[in-house]
């Protein structure tokens, strides 16, 4: 759980740092933080910030994007 927080604060700092939306993969790609990470781990984190309104979704032709 510990880590789990570590991990969603370190999604929430890039996203707000790099100011774009990025697809779940795409986010993995770009921070080495995440690179370790499954897609599956990086988007039930991705979607519990969601829920938790610290981060935005979108779909766009098909694909899910996040942005801070």
């Amino acid at each position: 759980q510990v880590e789990n927080d570590r991990l969603k604060a370190v999604i929430v700092d890039f996203l707000v740092n790099t100011k774009k939306a990025y697809t779940i993969t795409d986010l993995i790609k770009a921070s080495p933080d995440l690179a370790d990470l499954t897609n599956q781990k990086v988007s039930r984190l991705a979607n519990d910030l969601v829920d938790e309104n610290k981060i935005t979704k979108f779909s766009d032709k098909r694909k899910t994007y996040f942005k801070a």
